[in-house]
């Protein structure tokens, strides 16, 4: 073998032997975080259990209405201890799992305070992005009231809206420029009856979107006469950052639409 080939091998071998270090090290602090959440007990607290929409099963245990393809263990439907340490797992895999679940990245680090050395932050250009566009600094819960020409709309209807702070003029706030966070059912009948079944039994698939607020009010108020109610939620920065955060990461998963 050459000169020029034994150099390559020996700096082949010497890469491979920092890849293999490096992966240990990512081994030893993942255990050290999946360590540190067992004896918090993270899996338990309210905080986790709500990102992933979980609540008591009819006969105890967990079960969360989000489909399979919003979680990372096979088990996470039903498990949120085995889905929290997937989550931390995924979160040395690359850019994947951070970008997807930023607000899940948010809470856990705000609890295990992550050495962004040994854990590499990933750059997410899509969510941030998203999150510029939102320029959310307060949440505002609205109320739509009622609306007997529809029957899904006979009990009025509940969104939040995302108030961009930094949009008033004057000290005045202009609403229609704010974001709107929507709760709605995907419609694929047209039967009366298999409507009525669907709807009662939750057998529609519903998604969470941020659209313009301006064509909600257009929708409520101008096409259809309907009383807007809107309630400031007291909110820190760092919660109104959690909620776009988890808007983004619900993406198009689906729930059941009662």
């Amino acid at each position: 073998m050459s000169a020029a080939g034994k150099i390559a091998v020996k700096a082949g071998v010497v890469a491979a032997a920092a890849l293999a270090a490096a992966g240990a090290r990512a081994d030893t602090y993942l255990q050290e975080l999946q360590a540190s959440a067992r004896e918090q007990r993270l899996a338990e607290a309210a905080g986790w259990l709500k990102l992933l929409h979980y609540e008591r099963g009819l006969f105890g245990g967990w079960h969360s209405e989000a489909e399979a393809k919003f979680f990372l263990s096979p088990r996470g439907l039903s498990d949120p201890a085995t889905e929290l340490e997937a989550t931390l797992a995924g979160f040395f895999s690359g850019a994947d799992v951070q970008c997807r679940f930023p607000a899940r990245m948010a809470w856990l680090n705000g609890r295990l305070h992550f050495d962004f050395a040994r854990l590499p932050l990933a750059s997410c250009p899509k969510f941030e992005e998203f999150y510029a566009k939102i320029a959310a600094r307060s949440v505002t819960l609205v109320f739509s009231s009622y609306f007997l020409n529809s029957p899904a709309s006979a009990f009025g209807h509940t969104l939040l809206r995302l108030d961009k702070g930094d949009e008033s003029v004057a000290g005045k706030h202009f609403e229609l420029l704010d974001y709107g966070v929507n709760y709605t059912a995907t419609i694929d009948t047209g039967n009366a009856f298999i409507y009525a079944v669907k709807g009662l039994f939750g057998l529609f698939p519903g998604q969470f979107s941020a659209i313009p607020y301006f064509y909600k009010v257009r929708e409520y108020n101008d096409f259809e006469s309907r009383d807007l109610w809107e309630y400031d939620l007291s909110l820190t920065p760092e919660q109104v950052a959690l909620v776009v955060a988890h808007i983004w990461e619900l993406g198009s998963t689906q729930f059941p639409y009662y």
